[in-house]
């Protein structure tokens, strides 16, 4: 702790009477010894707790001084209104001042306690009002959606948080599209017919509005339970007295319901805290359950669902046929030129674009091709490509699996999923965040500290906590 005493004592004229010197001395002295204890003090005071000494605070803040008389004209004062909690005391200071510009005497010691900033708190007599802080724009839902999700145009379009392979999907599909109408398309309209550009636009124009709209639509996310609903849950399935035995196991989290007189389980999840509906799956990518959930396509840079199944599907259907009409195109071109130069690498140095793009198609059209037969098969029985794995509707132990979420017959299935109609969406993209609907998405602690209700109002794609999933 440095203390720095400035005492400019000054005397009427040489010849002055000694006894005001030595009062002057006197006084500046023994202020010096008030702010040293002071300081200490409050050092001291900083090092506990703010409630251990209040005295300090009382002896920081009050003010001393001394009435004026004939004998001793001197006025001596503390600062009043220092903060103990928040100001780091580190150096103490007296000042002198003058009330007339031309007394003899030490009028006026004031304390200054600088902090350890280096700025100087000085009392003041009036408080500083602080201008409120403007108000904030309203937080749109998107932006704390609990999901992975990456979201742009301000909540519209959304897809998975990986999109690496996504980009180079697209640089593919256009730079491969693009050298071809650079360098084949020409030499195949006027050698052929002027219809093939205009049918490999139309191609191309397909395959990536499939692909987009695959790609930056909701596929079916399933919004998760709030805190009561996840405490409503919570009290359905609890066990009595379970927590009281030591060896107890919770069993599993399932819940039966029948769609067109067949046993369907439901599962629990447990990051979304709800029973997901019959179909639904929960991404672990993502980090969201999906309706009638299929696969996470990375190619597409999303999940495939209940809600953009039918655009991937056009988008692989598209995608296949673009190249074989790519191949095909290419290939002819190579065989003509072939026939006027006889020379294959005469052809090469000729159009080298040309016969790399014949290689990337040949090299892609057989996983394509394969791809779009496969989901052909799914589209027309009406499954998934997740239950197509597990085996859901496959025939075991000599029993007949059925499916029962078919529609019957081949043309009906491929009407149901390619032409019927797209559920609206589940969740709120573009709502303003309330602070209700902040306080109920926050996670609670335990299972059961929020309250419950005696009617809990689900979200949409909720109903399967109040009732049975039935499709009769």
């Amino acid at each position: 702790m440095v203390t720095t005493l400035i005492a400019n004592v000054a005397l009427a004229e040489e010849n002055a009477d000694p006894v005001p010197y030595f009062v002057d001395i006197f006084i500046v002295v023994a202020v010096d010894c008030f702010a040293s204890e002071i300081t200490r003090r409050l050092d001291d005071h900083d090092r506990r707790s703010p409630k251990a000494d209040l005295s300090v605070r009382s002896f920081a803040t009050g003010t001393i001084s001394k009435p004026r008389s004939h004998i001793f004209p001197y006025r001596a004062r503390a600062p009043a209104r220092f903060n103990c909690n928040t100001i780091k005391y580190s150096q103490c200071t007296l000042v002198q001042r003058r009330t007339r510009r031309h007394s003899p005497y030490i009028t006026q010691i004031e304390i200054t306690v600088d902090s350890k900033d280096g700025s100087n708190h000085k009392p003041s007599g009036r408080k500083k009002q602080t201008k409120m802080a403007p108000s904030q724009k309203s937080t749109k839902k998107w932006e704390i959606f609990a999901g992975r999700n990456k979201f742009y145009c301000d909540g519209y379009l959304m897809t998975a948080p990986n999109s690496g392979v996504f980009y180079f999907t697209v640089v593919l599909i256009t730079g491969t599209s693009g050298l071809f109408f650079a360098f084949d398309c020409p030499f195949l309209a006027e050698r052929i017919t002027p219809a093939i550009p205009i049918v490999g636009g139309i191609l191309f124009v397909f395959t990536m509005s499939s692909l987009f709209r695959t790609s930056f639509s909701d596929p079916g996310i399933i919004p998760r339970a709030s805190q009561d609903e996840a405490a409503y849950i919570e009290k359905q399935i609890e066990v009595p007295n379970s927590l009281n035995s030591p060896t107890y196991r919770p069993p599993p989290r399932t819940k039966e319901v029948f769609v067109k007189g067949q046993t369907v389980k439901l599962k629990y999840c447990f990051t979304c805290k709800i029973f997901r509906p019959p179909r639904a799956s929960h991404c672990s990518l993502c980090d969201n359950c999906v309706d009638r959930f299929d696969h996470h396509c990375p190619w597409v840079g999303n999940c495939v669902g209940k809600r953009n199944y039918r655009f991937f599907y056009m988008f692989i259907v598209s995608l296949a046929f673009l190249a074989v009409f790519i191949f095909s195109c290419t290939t002819t071109h190579i065989v003509l030129l072939f026939k006027d130069e006889d020379q294959f690498f005469d052809i090469v140095k000729k159009t080298p674009f040309s016969v790399i793009i014949a290689v990337i198609c040949f090299c892609s059209v057989w996983s394509v091709i394969g791809l779009a037969g496969f989901h052909t098969y799914l589209t027309t029985s009406d499954q998934t490509t997740n239950e197509d794995i597990k085996g859901s509707f496959t025939s075991k132990g000599g029993q007949q699996a059925i499916n029962p979420y078919s529609q019957g017959n081949i043309c009906l299935n491929c009407f149901h999923i390619l032409c019927g109609p797209i559920t609206p969406s589940l969740i709120d993209r573009r709502g303003v965040v309330t602070d209700e609907y902040r306080t109920q998405m926050q996670p609670p602690d335990k299972y059961n500290s929020a309250p419950v209700p005696p009617l809990v109002v689900m979200q949409p794609g909720h109903d399967t906590l109040n009732k049975p999933y039935s499709l009769e």
